[in-house]
């Protein structure tokens, strides 16, 4: 939408005919478009991943109440443990440790 401003305006044609490369005018364009593009991928990652777990654990509990402070399901997932304590086994139980202690 910014080039297509420009150029309505003729402005680029101003840019061009003062001396300015097709990459000197572009360059801002892109920088500005690659840290938007960072900053999409960010959230997408870490926000929105985290959100999406948080959604299905509330919904693997058929959209009970849930504690405050309520973490999701781990980072792994799995559905060992209640969707709000990752240290409680589904039917109240603790996990079961698959290491030994000496």
């Amino acid at each position: 939408m910014t080039l297509s401003t420009l150029a309505q305006n003729s402005e680029i044609t101003i840019l061009k005919a003062s001396g300015m490369s097709a990459h000197r005018i572009l360059a801002p364009l892109m920088i500005a478009a690659s840290l938007l593009a960072v900053g999409h991928m960010a959230v997408n990652e870490f926000w929105t991943a985290d959100a999406t777990r948080k959604l299905t654990a509330w919904k693997d509990v058929d959209y009970a109440s849930m504690p405050d402070g309520d973490t999701g399901a781990g980072r792994s997932g799995s559905r060992t443990a209640a969707p709000w304590s990752k240290h409680q086994a589904p039917g109240g139980s603790a996990p079961q440790s698959s290491s030994a202690t000496c």
